[in-house]
């Protein structure tokens, strides 16, 4: 195998788990927020990021700064971990505790 690719997968494995810490804080966050009823914020924000950041982020990092795959997998980790924090700070504002699940 080439040294390059060698050094490509060793860069992506990197930022891989620097992706999978964002990615797994949102899907804990985001599960926790749908099950209290709070379903439509972290529907409408998922679909904004994908748009604004993860599309064009990638078109940005991989071709116009000409990056290639190692500008995605950042542009990948930047979204996870944006949108991990955002979901963070809705969840300890506490507004889902208000929310009543169950109908009398």
């Amino acid at each position: 195998m080439s040294v390059k690719l060698i050094i490509l997968c060793e860069q992506i494995m990197w930022l891989a788990v620097v992706l999978e810490i964002g990615r797994t804080v949102n899907i804990v966050l985001v599960r926790a927020l749908q099950t209290s009823g709070d379903v439509v914020f972290p529907t409408v924000l998922a679909i904004i990021f994908c748009w604004s950041v993860a599309v064009s982020g990638s078109y940005l990092f991989g071709v116009s700064l000409k990056l290639g795959i190692i500008g995605v997998w950042i542009v990948m980790s930047i979204d996870e971990l944006c949108r991990a924090f955002i979901f963070l700070i809705r969840f300890k504002k506490g507004n889902w505790e208000k929310r009543d699940l169950v109908l009398d």
